[in-house]
């Protein structure tokens, strides 16, 4: 049975493959990527699959683009916190054709999408089966600020919505300038600050730091912290630390990380852990949640200039307001994401208001 299966899934490939191989002589384009390798393109891209780490978060930014519910034709499994929000964005979200988490070509090559999108990790384990299969991929990576900027004009390209990438890109500029302004940027006395992935297992604390050249690290330093871990994470990934080596860095201000929405209930269990209350960070009660709604704000998402601009409120409460917060989080979502005032107000605000006390 097994040889069957294997040899009609042979032939869906085979198939699909000889599919690409007739280009149409009325479309031509040639999109480059992350990697910096040309896609060449011989149809518009009406179908397009997101799958792989990050899913959720690549199709977030897709959903950035007035085209995008028309285009996206399958999701992966991945979130359900992240599925919540797709159907906000788009009432036909259950409508597109579901993936199992972890799909590969076997999946995906029977959908005869015209562009299946990936971040650049993925490249070796979905995206050269694929790209062998002669479908275009495309790569990006959305890793830090600069990459996102980059990042969302690939998007357009892809789209055909140039306009729309640039409005972007402009508009994260300016709310992002806006946060700089009130910043003392030149401040001689810059608060020390830690960003902690936690998790428990087996009753026990579990603690990781981001990498030196991510977001999360991007977005403290812009936000007029010092990363106290940034140099003993240089090789990329999260990287796990143990309580001695946060004690050593002592830091100003804390974040708790937790992608499953519990980072408010290990807060408050560190707050109340003796070892913990040795800590200037808590001493100063400067331990905090990341803010959260349907996804944490810390990620490389459409959210990271949300999630910026809360750690500058954070790190610089003398400078920023939760009024200018409250007021960002209405605008953002109304002209990133087409939302009304109403349902930011009633859908929204709930999840965040514990955030901003």
């Amino acid at each position: 049975m097994k040889k069957i299966v294997s040899i009609l899934i042979g032939a869906v490939f085979l198939f699909s493959g000889c599919l690409y191989l007739k280009p149409s002589p009325s479309y031509q384009k040639t999109i480059i990527d992350a990697l910096g390798r040309e896609v060449k393109l011989s149809n518009e891209p009406s179908k397009i699959i997101i799958i792989g780490k990050q899913a959720p978060m690549l199709m977030n930014f897709m959903y950035l683009f007035e085209t995008a519910d028309k285009k996206l034709l399958a999701l992966e499994k991945r979130s359900q916190s992240a599925d919540e929000f797709l159907r906000m964005i788009d009432t036909n979200i259950d409508k597109k054709f579901k993936l199992e988490r972890g799909a590969g070509a076997e999946q995906i090559v029977p959908l005869n999408p015209d562009m299946v999108i990936l971040k650049t990790s993925m490249r070796d384990t979905i995206g050269k089966p694929l790209e062998d299969l002669s479908i275009p991929v495309v790569y990006v990576e959305f890793e830090n600020i600069d990459q996102i900027y980059r990042d969302l004009k690939i998007f357009a390209d892809i789209l055909n919505e140039a306009q729309r990438g640039e409005e972007l890109v402009s508009s994260y500029q300016m709310y992002y300038q806006e946060i700089q302004n009130k910043l003392n940027t030149n401040a001689t006395e810059k608060p020390t600050v830690l960003i902690l992935q936690a998790e428990t297992e087996d009753q026990k604390y579990i603690f990781k730091v981001p990498a030196a050249n991510w977001l999360q690290t991007d977005m403290v330093e812009q936000a007029g912290g010092i990363a106290v871990w940034k140099e003993a994470n240089q090789a990329g990934g999260w990287s796990e630390v143990n309580m001695e080596q946060i004690s050593n860095w002592n830091a100003d201000l804390i974040y708790i990380v937790n992608y499953q929405g519990q980072a408010p209930e290990l807060v408050e269990k560190l707050m109340n852990d003796e070892i913990w209350k040795n800590l200037n960070a808590v001493k100063d009660n400067r331990i905090y949640a990341f803010a959260f709604d349907f996804l944490s704000w810390d990620q490389p998402d459409p959210r990271w200039i949300l999630g910026y601009s809360w750690m500058a409120f954070r790190q610089n409460p003398q400078s920023i307001s939760v009024t200018d917060i409250q007021n960002l989080i209405k605008e953002y979502y109304k002209n990133f994401f087409n939302l009304g005032e109403s349902v930011i107000g009633e859908k929204i605000n709930p999840m965040v208001t514990d955030y901003l006390n």
